[in-house]
């Protein structure tokens, strides 16, 4: 009996630290759970913070960002002005020596068409005096006719036949007499 006496007392020890086991994973559970509610709510503090840290850093980045981009915007457009202005005046210079080439080329063209054509082209008092010449010319040509013979010799010139052993000297020249028509 001793031994069911102890059996029993073992049994009885067993459930009592049984019950005492249980009183203490009650309070380990309520102890689990309140940490587990604290847990939750540093969860969320730490999720606020790193949200609250993160939209503070992406608006810190984005201005930083910005700020870079809007330089180097800034930087580009003061570049763009630059070679604009550049381009302005290499297009006016341009302009300046497209217009001296084309000077220079209506002159020579002006020039040279005058040198090669213009030139020989008569002036109203040149015409009217050639025609004076003109009129003389067949003057002395009619009054040629009248005392002799008017051919055409070599090379298209007039000839008029003249008597050699009548011969007459006037200074430089030695003139002779027609012979007359027949």
């Amino acid at each position: 009996m001793e031994k069911f006496n102890y059996l029993i007392d073992a049994s009885f020890n067993l459930l009592k630290a049984s019950e005492e086991n249980e009183a203490n994973l009650r309070k380990a559970i309520k102890n689990l759970d309140a940490n587990t509610n604290i847990l939750k709510n540093n969860v969320q503090n730490i999720d606020s913070n790193v949200r609250d840290t993160v939209n503070s850093s992406s608006k810190d980045a984005a201005a930083s960002i910005s700020r870079k981009i809007l330089l180097d915007l800034n930087n580009a457009n003061e570049m763009a002005n630059s070679a604009a202005e550049r381009y302005e005046r290499a297009a006016r210079f341009s302009i300046v020596k497209l217009g001296g080439m084309f000077f220079l080329f209506f002159l020579l063209a002006g020039v040279f068409l005058w040198f090669f054509f213009i030139k020989e082209i008569p002036t109203i008092s040149e015409i009217q005096t050639l025609r004076e010449e003109k009129a003389d010319l067949e003057a002395d040509v009619l009054n040629l006719k009248k005392y002799g013979d008017i051919l055409t010799c070599e090379r298209g010139q007039y000839c008029v036949q003249v008597d050699v052993s009548k011969k007459y000297s006037s200074g430089k020249l030695t003139l002779y007499n027609i012979v007359p028509k027949k």
